[in-house]
């Protein structure tokens, strides 16, 4: 079990956009572990709150790019929508598992 706090002094939001390209057109839904995915928490159009998980909604603009992060969270996010990222993120884990 992970117990790690992040400081609550640091500007997520800031952090992300410099990172990623925020916003879109493209919407994805995201199921997010409770205390995870706080550069996706950041940035979120919305956020349904659920018990162990929750529903992230965010806008993005490139697929390859936001499969990309998505994957940088491991097992920690999954794609509920649309199929499209849901399959690249797939496609993405199963290389990442098959080069090891």
């Amino acid at each position: 079990e992970n117990d790690y706090e992040p400081p609550n002094d640091v500007d997520w939001k800031h952090i992300a956009t410099r990172m990623f390209k925020t916003g879109g057109p493209i919407k994805a839904t995201l199921a997010v572990s409770k205390g995870r995915g706080q550069l996706l928490r950041q940035r979120a159009d919305a956020v349904e709150v659920g018990d162990g998980v929750d529903h992230v909604t965010i806008h993005f603009a490139d697929l390859d790019d936001f499969a990309a992060e998505v994957c940088s969270f491991g097992p920690e996010v999954v794609v509920l929508e649309p199929a499209e990222l849901r399959e690249r993120v797939i496609k993405k884990l199963t290389e990442i598992v098959g080069a090891s």
